[in-house]
């Protein structure tokens, strides 16, 4: 049985997580300059937090909803870095999942029920998730593996935090738990190949 602060120390430690992995990703991109940050897409991802962590914490997630807190700031961020230094040209794809990420938080401010808007943010989510996919699949050592590691990690602590199980509160990380991990798996797999053929070794 868990002991009793045992919902607390699972909390800090996913706060610990976003905080270090936010942290790294930031050397990565300020003091590094290996990793570019597409401005959109941390906007969008900064604002499907917001909406995770108001939609987790009225269905009583308690303090497992704080993560989300902590990571929409980082998202912010790094997408304000973004749009000042970035080079990337948006595309068309860019407003389609910026205007999905809007239409997220305006579907839970118009919706009396947290369970649509959550769906509708999982899936922005992922979504969101694809133009970074694409890029590191092109070029998987031009981004930071460690930080989408440590999402995995501190959204399975923060499922461990929440204080009521509900399909609401279980949704949002569920889904980035698997999504996230999904890339981690394949851009790990596209490395190990890319580093086969350059030494002439076939991976398969």
């Amino acid at each position: 049985m868990l002991g009793l602060y045992s919902k607390e120390i699972f909390a800090a430690l996913a706060i610990i997580l976003t905080l270090f992995s936010l942290a790294d990703y930031m050397r990565s991109v300020f003091w590094l300059k290996a990793v570019t940050p597409h401005a959109f897409s941390w906007l969008i991802w900064g604002i499907l937090n917001t909406v995770g962590f108001f939609a987790m914490y009225s269905d009583g997630a308690g303090l497992g909803a704080f993560i989300f807190v902590f990571s929409s700031t980082g998202c912010f961020v790094l997408s304000c870095y973004g749009f000042f230094t970035s080079k990337v040209k948006f595309d068309r794809l860019d407003y389609v999942l910026l205007s999905l990420g809007l239409f997220a938080i305006l579907a839970w401010l118009l919706i009396d029920n947290a369970f649509y808007p959550i769906i509708i943010v999982s899936l922005a989510d992922f979504i969101g998730l694809i133009p970074t996919w694409r890029k590191a699949w092109v070029k998987p050592w031009e981004e930071n593996l460690l930080y989408f590691h440590l999402v995995c990690f501190r959204f399975i602590f923060a499922i461990i935090a929440i204080e009521n199980y509900t399909l609401i509160t279980l949704t949002y990380p569920a889904a980035i738990v698997l999504m996230t991990g999904a890339f981690v798996l394949s851009i790990t797999f596209r490395r190990y190949y890319l580093h086969g053929r350059a030494i002439g070794k076939e991976v398969f």
